[in-house]
């Protein structure tokens, strides 16, 4: 597995599909979480103040 992946630049910090799609690749089917996070992701439980429904504030 590479460790260098090369996306298209998007908006500040947010990071690429790709980058969730390898973690699954190396660690297989185990929870996951994504901390600080701008959308949530199908088979992620994703925690940040742009995520919808999820007040961390609270």
């Amino acid at each position: 597995m590479h460790q260098l992946i090369e996306a298209k630049v998007q908006e500040h910090s947010k990071k690429p599909a790709t980058v969730r799609e390898k973690i699954v690749e190396l660690f297989g089917e185990l929870p996951r979480i994504e901390l600080f996070a701008r959308e949530q992701a199908e088979g992620w439980d994703c925690w940040g103040n742009e995520v919808e429904g999820a007040d961390i504030d609270e």
